[in-house]
């Protein structure tokens, strides 16, 4: 009767480690498929935040620049200003940070503005603010294969209409010490009509 009762005992006890064992080594493989998809889950962000190639396409525009701004109010000759821009790398080579000044006495100007690629959406993105409105500006476009043409498109609420309008942004490279930036408001019916132009010519 002893040896049956002990035997059982045994029995119990093997069955419990077992039991304990299978448990653990299932706590285990949750565990490690949770690490898995930890890991992979970071990989990912870590792929979406490292400046790329597309990022190396905006090198040519940074630096500090002479300006001419030409802006169309109307029909006829535009109003013209000179000014400075300063393009600097800040978030490591994340994004170009603009600072924009104009030295026009009668219209003082000053803006600020962010360039850089999106990796998650694919696209390139531009935000801008200044001191003519109140409105923060967000673009998404695309860059040529040529790395020298970067197309951006825009809306904006129209303050006279009440609207919304939508606008295309160009910046075209011309060389490495200069680039043209416009602005062509779009109609209803799709036409163009160029509003701004910004010539930037490398100081110093």
């Amino acid at each position: 009767m002893k040896k049956t009762i002990a035997m059982f005992a045994v029995l119990a006890t093997l069955g419990l480690w077992s039991a304990y064992s299978s448990a653990g080594d299932e706590k285990a493989q949750k565990k490690s498929a949770t690490d898995v998809a930890q890991d992979t889950m970071m990989q990912a962000w870590m792929k979406l935040a490292e400046p790329g190639e597309h990022h190396e396409h905006l090198k040519v525009l940074a630096g500090t620049w002479k300006t001419t701004t030409k802006l169309w109010m109307g029909p006829g000759e535009p109003d013209i200003s000179q000014g400075v821009a300063k393009n600097t790398w800040i978030l490591g080579g994340r994004f170009l940070q603009t600072d924009f000044k104009s030295s026009s006495e009668e219209h003082p100007f000053a803006g600020l503005g962010l360039l850089g690629y999106d990796n998650a959406k694919k696209q390139h993105v531009s935000v801008w603010c200044d001191t003519m409105s109140t409105m923060i500006g967000v673009s998404y476009g695309t860059c040529d294969d040529s790395g020298k043409v970067f197309t951006y498109t825009s809306s904006y609420d129209d303050p006279m209409t009440g609207q919304t309008k939508k606008m295309k942004l160009v910046t075209k490279v011309i060389n490495e010490n200069k680039h043209v930036f416009t602005i062509h408001n779009i109609d209803k019916d799709g036409k163009e009509n160029q509003e701004l132009e910004v010539t930037y010519v490398r100081a110093g």
